[in-house]
């Protein structure tokens, strides 16, 4: 059936009579449009040309306006099944230099200015708008250099086609292809441009979209490019106006189309995108990302900050199983972002002892600062953990609350949580007093750091200070000695008075020693062992987190936008951390599932539930040249006794002074090495504790022992036959010896056996224990395995006082031991309490731990504070003799405001100070006014507040890591 309608202007003004009237021809349509069951649409190729995509002045727009008001132009349909019809549009084309292969010549002249696809599959079409080169106008398009090869002539010539996509089957050809002279004649004026061809471009987004990295895009890239494999890649590519091949140069295009796929408006401003998501009544509102944010703040003022905090649903269900009445872990990172803003990460730990994120607090430092890493204080932090605290609601009728926090040194942040770790400062402060490399510097350094150790481990405030105490007295003994350099003992007496006056204050110090995780164990009912010594998942995290999920973000490593940091955190980053813990635990409970209904699965799966297989240290005897060299010294200095034997155990026993014990010690260290059994061998010093093989001392008793037996003809044993060579042999002896210990117990009465026992039933002695045998090796060897992994190839194998602390490794879930070198980075501890109401049930007085934390925060500020204006105190005096001959000039006013800032500055400390004294003596006058001013106020967007309102977060200069020095 069919209907008038309007037809399109005809290029010829042969106009019927019909025409005139208003009838213009008929159109065919279904029977379903006829009847008027379904409405009339006008077809796609008969719609108007969009001339608005041409690149054209006031005149030309004219001009072709007037073309088709005189019905000059071209128009012609072609049947895509006409053979015929399809002969004759190429014929058109190629006439005109427009056809598909044309097109792809470096000196054509059509640029394509406008396209859009129809329909999918089969009937899917393709419309494309052409330009001619001679006639764009660069200067429409906001461009003062013009970049076209061709000079701008005026042509007017322009051409639209539409076409089926698969088979290039043309359905339309219409425009104006006519050019001028100027144009017909006009030469090559600039290098053209080498357009990347859509394909290429196609296939490298819908890759980067996968999660492919776009080094792998581009490895990619060059492999389709070498084997033409792409479909559009014409065999002979030496005359192709496209280029194949990615260059770096293109990073930055794919990664503005990508984000621009994403729903990141990268023309926009960051701050500008990341207020409208979140506002209700903007049409960019993403309900994904507001539900996700429970705190945002833009920034409004120069010294303001933008806050924009993130706690996703996975995250509160989180927090809520692993932070509410446990402990958890904070701590900052930076260089994260292009902006200057910092980003706090507050992680709890699961069964597994892995780390698993909470909550991200991102905000902005103040535009004043000059250093990223400074730009936060207590005030922001505990207002975010508030805020925080506050989103997490209710569950049950209870509150959420944190019971146990741990985070750094930094008062700022321990003024927010109350929890801090020391290694590093008092690394730092260790270094700076003790600058050597001689061997005295060595052993000093060693007697220190194993004199931290045991404070670390006190569990007895008096004890602590007679560590110090006795320390002291060697000291100055062997200042006033002439045995050692007198510097080397001054400074060691200059690091015992820090750490006296400074961490050996009583509530100080219950906050970082073993007292302190005493407490915490006793508050969350967990064994001390259960508590969380450092920050080394939050490390860990932190490097995982830049270095793989938001790195393939990235364009050649440069620092994310802010709104596509959030962007990415809240869509992909975290729910493919959370996914991954999710497929993983599905994994394990399927795989413990179908265990379990093997025969004797049961028993095995109780074996692998051992949540803490303790570490039983194993004698063997493995080439160390500097052990050896350590077991001679300790010999020749006559460091080592003759040894005993227990006739009643037919243990040999040698007592072994350490290394660093000298002649002024009143309670000396000493080591106790036993051979007992024929193949049991052990030392009590933490090197052998902590790794097992042979350390120097048991070196230098198999060495006291050989002498022993060929100088004074002692029936000793040969010590040395009595350690393995490897440490598998050394590990197969103590499965045996394991295994041999076990008592097989058989049923009483006969019964029906279940899985489980089917394992300890069924099983025949000889075959029961060789399987015992087997788990134990493989434990064990998979201990060991752990002990390689970790960072103690850094550890000096002579320093048998290195540090014993067990730290935990975010990234595998295991616990590694980690010892600490001079040389080398030190890991951080601490162990306190972070404040809260009191808790309905716990294993201890809370308010009273309160009060003591809040006294801790107090003695670690007034220590803190009064150290360093100790330090600078000496300077200020000499600085104050400078200036009193000094005098300002009228002209100098930035020295005048120099000066009045200084003088602010100065001026506040003393207040503080006389404010501290008057609490002690109220007949001190004068005031003291507090410069504290209100945070601003969270925001949740009910109404729109207008970006003109906001500023950007401070831009943020090249920094780069450093390595920290502070003694705090």
């Amino acid at each position: 059936m069919s209907i008038p309608r309007p037809l399109q202007k005809r290029s010829r003004k042969t106009h019927s009579a019909q025409t005139q009237q208003g009838f213009r021809g008929f159109v065919h349509v279904d029977e379903a449009v006829a009847s008027g069951a379904a409405p009339y649409r006008q077809p796609r190729e008969l719609s108007s040309i969009y001339l608005d995509h041409l690149a054209l002045d006031s005149s030309q727009r004219d001009a072709i306006a007037g073309i088709y008001q005189r019905h000059e132009h071209f128009i012609q349909k072609f049947d895509a099944k006409s053979e015929q019809d399809q002969l004759t549009a190429s014929a058109v084309l190629a006439a005109n230099l427009i056809d598909f292969d044309d097109l792809e010549a470096l000196q054509n002249k059509w640029c394509s200015r406008w396209s859009k696809k129809d329909g999918s599959g089969e009937r899917e079409t393709r419309r494309v708008l052409y330009q001619c080169s001679c006639s764009y106008n660069h200067t429409e398009r906001g461009s003062a250099k013009r970049n076209n090869p061709f000079d701008s002539t005026g042509c007017l010539a322009h051409c639209e086609i539409l076409y089926h996509t698969q088979t290039h089957r043309i359905i339309l050809i219409r425009g104006y292809l006519d050019h001028n002279e100027k144009c017909r004649t006009s030469p090559i004026s600039r290098s053209p441009v080498w357009p990347v061809h859509p394909s290429v471009y196609e296939d490298a987004l819908r890759r980067l979209k996968a999660g492919v990295s776009l080094e792998e895009v581009k490895k990619i890239n060059r492999e389709l490019f070498a084997t033409h494999g792409y479909d559009d890649m014409p065999r002979d590519i030496t005359t192709s106006r496209y280029r194949w091949l990615l260059h770096n140069s293109d990073n930055r295009s794919l990664y503005r189309q990508f984000h621009r796929l994403r729903g990141v408006k990268i023309i926009q401003k960051d701050y500008i995108n990341l207020h409208e998501w979140l506002d209700q009544d903007s049409p960019q509102f993403n309900r994904t990302l507001f539900e996700a944010i429970f705190h945002y703040a833009p920034r409004t003022a120069h010294e303001g900050r933008l806050e924009v905090c993130i706690a996703t649903p996975e995250m509160k269900a989180a927090a809520w199983k692993y932070g509410h009445h446990s402990q958890v872990l904070l701590n900052g990172t930076f260089g994260i972002s292009d902006k200057k803003m910092l980003l706090f990460i507050v992680m709890g730990i699961d069964e597994k002892n892995r780390g698993i994120p909470l909550a991200f607090l991102l905000f902005s430092a103040p535009g004043s600062n000059q250093k990223t890493a400074a730009g936060y204080d207590t005030d922001v932090l505990t207002r975010l953990l508030n805020a925080w605290r506050l989103a997490m609601s209710s569950q049950d009728n209870e509150e959420f609350e944190v019971w146990v926090a741990i985070t750094d040194t930094d008062l700022m942040e321990r003024g927010a949580l109350l929890r801090f770790h020391l290694w590093q400062s008092w690394k730092n402060h260790r270094l700076k007093v003790l600058k050597g490399s001689s061997s005295e510097h060595h052993d000093v350094r060693q007697r220190l750091r194993r004199l931290e150790d045991l404070l670390l481990e006190s569990e007895d405030f008096r004890s602590a200070r007679a560590l110090v105490t006795n320390e002291k007295a060697n000291m100055i003994a062997l200042q006033d000695s002439s045995e050692c350099d007198s510097a080397v003992a001054e400074g060691a007496l200059k690091h015992l008075e820090y750490l006296d006056t400074y961490w050996l204050r009583e509530a100080l110090w219950q906050s970082w020693s073993k007292a302190g995780r005493l407490r915490a164990a006793v508050f969350l009912k967990r064994t001390i062992n259960e508590i969380v010594p450092t920050t080394n998942h939050l490390e860990s995290f932190n490097g995982v987190l830049k270095r793989k999920h938001l790195r393939r973000w990235q364009n050649s490593g440069r620092r994310l936008r802010i709104d596509i940091l959030v962007h990415i955190l809240i869509l992909y980053a975290l729910p493919s951390i959370f996914q991954q813990r999710a497929v993983e635990d599905m994994e394990t409970h399927r795989r413990n599932t179908m265990l379990k209904q093997l025969p004797g699965g049961s028993a095995i799966m109780d074996v692998h539930r051992r949540t803490s297989v303790p570490f039983t240290p194993i004698a063997y005897w493995a080439v160390d040249e500097e052990r050896d060299l350590g077991a001679v010294s300790l010999v020749t200095n006559n460091q080592i006794s003759i040894p005993t034997l227990d006739d009643q155990s037919g243990t040999y026993t040698f007592m072994c002074y350490s290394s660093l014990a000298m002649e002024h010690d009143q309670n000396p260290v000493t080591y106790t090495i036993s051979f007992s059994g024929g193949d049991t061998v052990t030392c009590s010093c933490p090197d052998f504790q902590r790794r097992g093989g042979a350390c120097k001392h048991i070196r230098a008793a198999v060495v006291r022992a050989e002498i022993l037996r060929t100088t004074q003809n002692l029936r000793l044993p040969v010590f040395r036959s009595w350690l393995p060579n490897t440490e598998e042999e050394a590990y197969l002896v103590q499965a045996r010896r394991r295994a041999a210990a076990i008592s097989i117990s058989q049923p009483s009465e006969f019964s029906e056996p279940s899985s489980s026992s089917l394992f300890e039933v069924n099983l025949n002695p000889i075959t029961r224990a060789s399987l015992v045998i087997d788990e134990i090796v493989r434990e064990s060897l998979s201990f060991s395995q752990v002990v390689e992994d970790s960072d103690m190839d850094n550890d000096n194998p002579l320093d048998i006082d290195a540090r014993t602390e067990c730290t935990s490794e975010t990234g595998s879930g295991y616990t590694s031991p980690n010892t600490i070198e001079d040389d080398d980075e030190d890991d951080t501890l601490a162990s306190s309490v972070a404040t809260s109401d009191r808790p309905a049930h716990h294993g201890g007085d809370f308010a009273e731990l309160e009060r003591s934390n809040q006294q801790a925060l107090n003695e670690q500020t007034i220590a803190r504070t009064f150290h360093d204006l100790e330090v600078v105190t000496p300077k200020l005096v000499q600085l104050s003799d400078w200036l009193s001959q000094a005098h300002l000039d009228e002209a100098a006013d930035t020295d005048i405001q120099r000066a009045q800032g200084l003088r602010s500055s100065l001026k506040t400390i003393v207040g503080h100070l006389d404010r501290m004294l008057r609490l002690h003596d109220p007949g001190l006058l004068g005031t003291f006014r507090s410069s504290y001013s209100p945070p601003p106020p969270s925001i949740r967007l009910t109404q729109r507040i207008y970006p003109d309102i906001m500023a950007p977060p401070a831009e943020r200069r090249a920094q780069k890591r450093k390595e920290s020095y502070n003694v705090h």
